[in-house]
C-alpha cells in the first residue's frame, strides 16, 4: 500500500513514486495486490496519474478506482464540511473532495534554467567577501519542517549562494529553537551579517533568540491573495546573473515549484508537501535571503529569486 503517492519525493525532493513502485512491485506474491492512494495533485505529473489516466474505464495494467469524497461519505455533516471548502476555495475541494487532479499546474522554473545557472566550481560555503552586499535568510521550523538558513551576496553582477544550512527534525524530536538560532548565528557571524530575514511565524521567540547572539530579525513583509498574483512580464533578474552549487535538495525543491493560473491573469505558487514533512525550506530561505539583495526590479520582498528568466514569484510557504 503506498499511501499519498502522489507526494512522494526522496530526500533530495526528486518525485520518486515510479521508484517505489519497481521496488514494490516484483516482490508482490502471486494473487496479491499493489495500491496506490492519494489525494491527486498535478495533471501530468506522477505515477498515479499516469496509471490512472491509462485504465480508468479501460483497465489494462491496473484497476482504476475514482473515489470522491461524497460518494464514500455522503452525510449531512461532511456535505457542509465540502460546501464550505466549495466557497472558500474551490481549486483546494476540487482536489481534496472530488479527487480532482490540479487542472493547469506547470513548473514555475525551467529545469534548463536551473540547470544552467549551476556552477560546479561553486563550493559552499563561500569565504566573506566584504566588499559584497550579503544577507540572510531563514525559515524556521521545529516539529515537522526543517529550519534553513541562505546566505547569498551580489557583487554587482553575480547573484551567489554563498552558505546553506539546513537542521531536520528526528521523528519524536523536534529541533530547539535555541539551538537551531545559535547554529544560524554561528554561520551569519562568518559573514558580517546584522540581520536575518524571516516570515513572522514564531516571531517574538526568535526576535529574542537573535538578540542574545546580536542579530537582529527584519520580518517578510505580509502580503494579502492579491500580492500574491504573479504577472506576466516582470523579471527578476538579468540573464545569466545567477550561481548555484551543486545542491540536490535546493535543485530538486527549486524544480518542484508549481504554478497555477488564477482569476485576472495572474498565477499561485506553491510547493508539494514531502512525504514525512517538509515542502521548499530551503527555496524559501533562499527567497528571503534574495529579497534584500539590490540590482532587481521586482517588489523588494520576492527581489533576486533564481527564476527562470520570465517571472517573479511570490513563494507561498
Amino acid at each position: 500500500m503506498l499511501d499519498e503517492s502522489a507526494f512522494f519525493r526522496d530526500e533530495d525532493y526528486a518525485v520518486n513514486d515510479g521508484e517505489l513502485f519497481k521496488a514494490v512491485a516484483p516482490r508482490i506474491l502471486p494473487g496479491g495486490q499493489t495500491i496506490l492512494a492519494s489525494t491527486p495533485w498535478a495533471e501530468g505529473q506522477g505515477l498515479l496519474y499516469d496509471l490512472f489516466q491509462a485504465n480508468f474505464g479501460a483497465p489494462r495494467t491496473a484497476l482504476a478506482a475514482h473515489a470522491p469524497t461524497l460518494l464514500l461519505r455522503d452525510d449531512e455533516r461532511t456535505r457542509a464540511i465540502v460546501e464550505r471548502e466549495r466557497e472558500r476555495d474551490p481549486d483546494n475541494a476540487a482536489r481534496e473532495f472530488d479527487a480532482v487532479s490540479c487542472r493547469g499546474l506547470r513548473p514555475v522554473l525551467r529545469p534548463t534554467a536551473i540547470d544552467a545557472a549551476i556552477d560546479s566550481s561553486l563550493r559552499i560555503p563561500l569565504p566573506h567577501a566584504p566588499g559584497d552586499a550579503t544577507t540572510a535568510g531563514a525559515d524556521f521550523g521545529f516539529r515537522s519542517d526543517s529550519s534553513a538558513l541562505a546566505v547569498t551576496r551580489f557583487d554587482g553582477e553575480l547573484y551567489r549562494l554563498a552558505d546553506l544550512v539546513e537542521l531536520r527534525p528526528a521523528r519524536g524530536r523536534p529541533l530547539a529553537p535555541s539551538a537551531v538560532v545559535a547554529s544560524f548565528a554561528d554561520t551569519t557571524r562568518r559573514y558580517g551579517v546584522p540581520a536575518v530575514i524571516a516570515d513572522r511565524h514564531y516571531e517574538e521567540a526568535i526576535r529574542e533568540h537573535l538578540a542574545t547572539h546580536g542579530l537582529r530579525l527584519t520580518p517578510a513583509p505580509m502580503v494579502s491573495a492579491q500580492d500574491r498574483d504573479v504577472h506576466e512580464g516582470a523579471r527578476v533578474a538579468p540573464r545569466g546573473t545567477r550561481r548555484l552549487p551543486e545542491h540536490p535538495r535546493l535543485v530538486a525543491q527549486l524544480k518542484a515549484i508549481v504554478s497555477r493560473p488564477t482569476p485576472g491573469g495572474g498565477l499561485t505558487i506553491s510547493s508539494p508537501r514531502r512525504a514525512g514533512g517538509g515542502h521548499g525550506d530551503l527555496v524559501s530561505a533562499l527567497v528571503l535571503a534574495l529579497a534584500a539583495l539590490p540590482g532587481t526590479h521586482v517588489p523588494p520582498w520576492m527581489r533576486g529569486l533564481i527564476s527562470a528568466d520570465v517571472k517573479p514569484l511570490t513563494f507561498a510557504a
